[in-house]
């Protein structure tokens, strides 16, 4: 198992103890903290209570219970050994096995349950767990709250004492890692020192001015590697701590140094002398000393600026090889100076000034500035407005136009009246310098970013793409030139225009010889930009007018309306050139396609408004802001992946894994989850764990307010430009040559890390082709034309993605706010990057619980669509790469919380689950698995479509049986259920083809267990489920699944989801059963002899059922014994199937009629022509299944009850024979010989 990183040999990474980089990031992080950098959560807002006198060496025990939350105590600090080294051992042992914590507070410092002390020890166990605290806070009353950080409660034993350790070898984990005495010395002072076990680092101090450059000299005289770390005054000095600075010896250059400007502020900076890890032990020296010059106070700073003062003139030369001079002066705000430059050579040369802080870059421009004239003169006053410090002027040509010698100088005071050929100007009225261009505006800087030349790192693929050359991926081209979604749902993304939709402009363009190609001329381009920020003057009247006039969406859909009521003949003779459309009898289909076509884009005519922009891409905010934390957390999951996918939380669910691709899985090595990358795959390896709430114990994900951490390796991304082949002939015709594969793995790559929800993807977490980590808020799902407000969350730390990181995500939806943190270990922790999420941001699923039908009988919105995902296929998107662990919580953590949070969770482990106690009836007919009084609950609430649960129950059955059954029937010991269905199937494996549009077979069977045998578990959720049906149903799945649902043979059903008689229920797929067609079978379908045409399209038959038909009582149709196998194509019937029908519910089900526009017929010619003949066929298919009873239950089974689940098995067999016509037959008895004990064939 990793820790919070894993180390590359000679990287730099931030990594254990925990503690001690929690302590680093919260100061990073803008929180509020203590004096040792601890965050304070829950801002000392909890009741205090009286802290009980202790005296040292003695155990007290206690309760921590719901109210108070705590107990505190207080001790005197009398004994010699604590005064002398300012340290105390506290020992706490959590009786009752839960997290308990006793905290260390300063004398005078309130005690109250919201707040925390300064150090701790925590207990997750039942053993004693110890450390050894510093008492550096002053002299008085130290005291003591024991309490849970974790929100649990139990008993307690706790003591403290004076230490029995040297503090230095203390864990981590017992101790704040307190703040080191540092030895003050000289400048330019040779030190020297070892370090080693006992004595692991040295601290020196030296006393600096901002702006200060000092130069660290360190000889690492043992040639081992040991680093020279600089902090900033006041900053904590620990064992494990880093500075915000460092440098590093090693064999190879054991002679280094650190030259830098102190941009902390005045005061005693300090230096640690140790070795990153302690890998290492060695003599040094060390040696201090004061630079030659200051520098900028920019840390970005590539210039040397000279210290100039007023009433000086100094003079330089501008060239290629040396494009700006520096110059720095110190001036008071208000202050007012004139500023001149005269241009020796002629050619244009400017002087800019910047504030103070500002940096002197080669390109950069400054606030205000002079451009020369010719060779005369230019001078500006200006007033100082910019605060008291070091103002720069940076001597250099804008845009690099000119060169040659220059003279500068400034004074104090107003230019003086003059007639010398001095152009003066006035800070009043600021002008530049003719020839000198505008700043570029928004558009322009957005085309100079999209436009700028490709530039990929080689090793990690990570840089900006111009995609200028090979065009869309189909996407939408953002403003930082990165490819996303194009907005859907209620406003849609359209072209805004091209300058025919403008032409006083076009007209005024092309008289001045500019390139107005539509599309394609900068002009036009920075057009499409500037409506893109809606900043074109008649941008909303021109919006209007567009949503006004949809003209070419319009055209759309009236184009296929004259499609579809076209002539058989008309659509053959106009799509005869797709390769699909080879005869009338692809007409079928093709009406289908444009069916869908024109409803899709008639949708959205009616229900879609246009935009000009994309979703916001929101950056983190650039002014001071705290995250604000939760004073409650509650665990959801942590998963280290020791154990596959388990989850450290009692009542949490576990991962459950998958693969669609033979050979490829996951892999589980050390503590890390393997997802090999596999490119194109439709799902690749996946994974999902449920976040939904459970029967017993509440564990789901509430996303109103939740943290998310993760450790991760990422795959790296396509370090090439993708190639498009295809082209257009002379003719206009196209022409194939791209290999689409490759284009789509190569443009706009990204990672996707993990992925929410199934249905709404209400939350995806990526890394860009920037090597950016983003996030995607609110996918709308398709189709559906709501406001959703989706947005991506763009962080700016630059993501080293060859090295583990560890990603922080929080978000808080009443105080709109959201929150990353990345921890790459390449050099400080990165601070917590803060967003404000947009005013009215809600998840999409939020509303939809209580309307939408699919979720509207859950009881709360933590049922809808709650799960966390991720998937190795789907082309450059998809994961591949490496997980440590991961971890979940409701509420808001900073980092620090996370890792206290996590710690306990990761010594602990997975949950050990209790497995299920398999049993067999005394007749052999039916088995029973006693499941445990955890998930007994949960498979009545319904389990079964928890594929992790699933799995789990059917590895405890093959530890106990042999692998030879065909189908396991899962009947729960209910006399009635609360789930709304009454038989679900689950294939497992299948390998027949011709009976759906699948091309290959699956195989799931290691997942559960079977070694290639097991073809489909059925859960039925009452105990007569078996016997009554629809056990002969959900069995029918295994060969009727989706056989009609395209093209010419698709059949049609109705959307049952209606209140009133009078109302009109709406035409859908029937996708797995029959619908209104004349199969007659299990799975639904009319009588065909019972079928009336009314008239005027008006069609009855006797009752029946569109999904289902009579439970057990009617047997298998003709088409369903085609389908399992059983008779030969020769002896199907044809088919009668109907579309485009429309029904009220009083109509179809009181008086069982239906309208339909088209009433056809499906021969077996039809059928075998659009799957392929059934493989194997009817003489070489399998008729003979063994299957099992197992009967789910929370306590032994009685006489009384085996007797009635084998009755039902034994009966079962003879049902099965019967619904086939003796043509197949199933075995359920005998099962004490399948037991792995027995020896008798099963």
């Amino acid at each position: 198992m990793n820790d919070m990183y894993s180390r590359a040999s000679n990287a730099r990474i931030w990594i254990v103890p925990a503690l001690a980089i929690s302590l680093i990031i919260v100061a990073s992080v803008f929180l509020t903290i203590s004096d040792t950098g601890r965050n304070l959560i829950g801002f000392a807002t909890g009741v205090t209570v009286t802290c009980e006198s202790l005296t040292l060496g003695n155990t007290v025990t206690g309760t921590v219970a719901d109210a108070p939350g705590y107990d505190c105590y207080e001790f005197e600090i009398d004994d010699q050994a604590i005064q002398e080294n300012n340290l105390v051992l506290i020992s706490l042992n959590s009786k009752s096995g839960s997290s308990l914590d006793a905290d260390l507070y300063a004398p005078n410092s309130k005690v109250a349950l919201g707040n925390t002390g300064y150090a701790w020890v925590t207990a997750s166990g039942t053993e004693i767990n110890s450390g050894t605290l510093p008492l550096d806070k002053g002299t008085g009353k130290y005291s003591v709250k024991v309490w849970s950080y974790s929100d649990e409660l139990g008993d307690y034993e706790v003591s403290i004492s004076k230490p029995t350790s040297n503090p230095s070898t203390a864990s981590s984990s017992q101790s704040s890692d307190s703040s080191a005495i540092c030895v003050d010395i000289p400048l330019d002072t040779v030190v020297s020192g070892n370090i080693e076990e006992s004595n692991k680092f040295d601290c020196y101090a030296f006393k600096a001015s901002q702006n200060n450059n000092v130069v660290i000299n360190m000889i690492s005289k043992n040639g081992v590697a040991l680093d020279a770390d600089l902090y900033a005054p006041d900053s904590q000095i620990t064992e494990t701590n880093t500075g915000y600075k460092y440098v590093t010896a090693s064999s190879g250059t054991p002679d280094v140094a650190l030259n830098t400007y102190l941009d902390k502020g005045d005061g005693a900076y300090k230096i640690k002398l140790w070795s990153y890890g302690n890998k290492a032990e060695g003599e040094y020296d060390l040696i201090v000393s004061e630079g030659d010059e200051a520098v900028s106070s920019s840390s970005n700073a590539s210039e040397t600026c000279k210290v100039l003062t007023v009433e000086e003139s100094i003079s330089g030369t501008i060239s290629n090889s040396d494009k700006y001079d520096c110059y720095k002066f110190s001036a008071k705000d208000g202050e007012v100076i004139t500023l001149d430059i005269t241009s020796l050579s002629g050619s244009q040369l400017d002087a800019d000034i910047f504030k103070p802080g500002s940096s002197a870059y080669v390109d950069g421009a400054g606030y205000y500035w002079i451009s020369t004239q010719a060779s005369a003169k230019t001078s500006k006053t200006i007033t100082l407005d910019k605060g008291d410090g070091d103002y720069i002027i940076k001597a250099w040509s804008y845009g690099n136009k000119g060169e040659g010698n220059y003279e500068l100088n400034i004074s104090s005071g107003a230019i003086a009246d003059n007639n010398n050929g001095t152009v003066s100007t006035s800070a009043a009225i600021v002008t530049k310098g003719e020839g000198r261009p505008e700043p570029l505006s928004q558009a322009e800087r957005i085309y100079a970013v999209v436009n700028a030349p490709t530039d990929i790192d080689p090793n990690t693929g990570c840089g900006h793409r111009n995609y200028s050359e090979v065009g869309s991926n189909g996407d939408l081209l953002y403003p930082d030139g990165i490819y996303r979604a194009h907005p859907t749902g209620k406003y849609v993304y359209e072209w805004p225009r091209n300058y025919d939709y403008w032409p006083e402009l076009n007209a005024k363009m092309k008289a001045e010889g500019k390139d107005v190609t539509p599309g394609k001329g900068y002009e036009n381009r920075i057009l499409y930009w500037n409506d893109w920020l809606g900043l074109s003057p008649d941008i909303e009247e021109f919006l209007a007018k567009r949503n006004e006039n949809r003209g070419s969406l319009t055209k759309k859909v009236k184009d296929f309306e004259d499609y579809l009521a076209s002539s058989d003949d008309e659509l053959l003779i106009k799509f005869g050139s797709w390769d699909s459309v080879n005869s009338l009898e692809d007409i079928d289909a093709l009406r289908e396609s444009l069916t869908l076509s024109y409803n899709h884009w008639k949708d959205r005519l009616d229900n879609t408004e246009v935009i000009f922009h994309g979703y916001p891409v929101l950056y983190p905010e650039e002014s001071y802001s705290n995250l604000i934390i939760s004073p409650k957390i509650n665990d959801v999951g942590y998963w280290d992946f020791t154990e596959s996918g388990g989850n450290a939380v009692a009542g949490g669910y576990d991962w459950d894994f998958s693969s669609n691709k033979e050979g490829k899985d996951v892999l589980f090595h050390d503590g890390i989850l393997d997802v090999p990358y596999l490119k194109g795959d439709s799902w690749g390896v996946s994974g999902t764990v449920s976040l939904k709430p459970s029967g017993t114990i509440d564990k789901s994900l509430h996303r109103d307010k939740f943290t998310l951490a993760f450790s991760v390796l990422p795959e790296v991304l396509p370090h090439e430009m993708p190639v498009k082949g295809f082209h257009y002939d002379a003719n206009g015709n196209y022409v194939k040559g791209t290999d689409w594969t490759d284009y789509h793995e190569k443009h706009s790559p990204n990672r996707l890390l993990l992925s929410f929800g199934g249905y709404y993807r209400w939350l995806q977490i990526n890394v860009n082709e920037l090597c950016q980590v983003e996030v995607t808020l609110n996918m709308s799902p398709f189709g559906d034309y709501r406001e959703h407000k989706q947005v991506f969350l763009v962080s700016e730390v630059g993501l080293d993605i060859k090295r583990w990181n560890e990603i922080h995500f929080t978000i808080n939806i009443p105080e709109k706010q959201a929150s990353l943190t990345v921890l790459d270990g390449s050099e400080l922790p990165n601070e917590t990057e803060i967003f404000t999420l947009p005013e009215g941001f809600e998840w999409s699923f939020a509303s939809d619980w209580e309307t939408n039908h699919h979720w509207s009988s859950k009881p709360n919105v933590h049922h809808v669509d709650n799960s966390l995902g991720l998937f190795s296929g789907s082309g450059s998107g998809a994961f591949g790469g490496k997980l440590d662990w991961i971890y979940l919580a409701n509420g808001i953590l900073d980092p620090i919380g996370v890792e206290r949070r996590v710690e306990p969770l990761r010594q602990s482990g997975p949950v050990i689950r209790e497995p299920s106690k398999i049993s067999v009836s005394p007749d052999g007919y039916s088995a029973s698995a006693e499941l445990s009084a955890f998930e007994y609950p949960e498979w009545v609430d319904g389990a079964s479509v928890n594929s992790s649960m699933r799995n789990y129950l059917m590895k405890d059955v093959y530890s106990h049986f042999k692998d030879d059954f065909d189908f396991v029937f899962l009947v729960q010991n209910e006399a009635v259920t609360s789930l709304d269905y009454l038989g679900s199937y689950r294939g497992i494996s299948n390998d027949v083809m011709g009976i759906s549009e699948d091309e290959e077979g699956y195989d799931s069977t290691k997942y559960v267990g079977s070694d290639g045998k097991l073809k489909a578990l059925i859960y039925l959720p009452t105990k007569t489920g078996l016997c009554c049906g629809p056990s002969l149903h959900e069995l029918m799945h295994h060969w009727g699944n989706y056989s009609l649902s395209t093209g010419n043979l698709r059949a049609s059903t109705f959307d049952t989801n209606v209140i009133h008689p009078e109302d009109a229920m709406d035409e859908e797929h029937s996708g797995s059963h029959w619908g209104v067609s004349s199969i007659n079978g299990q799975l639904g379908g009319f009588d065909l002899s019972t079928l009336q045409d009314l008239g005027d399209n008006w069609y009855t038959a006797e009752p029946f059922g569109t999904y289902a038909n009579g439970g057990n009582s009617v047997p298998y149709s003709n088409f369903e014994l085609y389908l399992m196998g059983l008779i030969p194509p020769e002896e199907v019937e044809d088919i009668v199937l109907f579309r485009g029908i429309a029904a009220t519910a009083g109509d179809f089900f009181e008086e069982h009629k239906w309208y339909a526009d088209q009433k056809i017929t499906v021969t077996i010619e039809d059928i075998i022509e659009k799957l392929g003949p059934r493989v194997p066929d009817h003489t070489e298919s399998q008729k003979e299944f063994r299957i099992m009873t197992l009967v789910l239950t929370d306590e032994p089974l009685t006489e009384e009850e085996w007797n009635y689940f084998s009755d039902q098995a034994r009966s079962f067999e003879d049902k099965f024979s019967w619904a086939t016509g003796n043509r197949a037959s199933v075995k359920l008895g005998d099962l004490d010989n399948c037991t792995i004990s027995s020896l008798n064939p099963c």
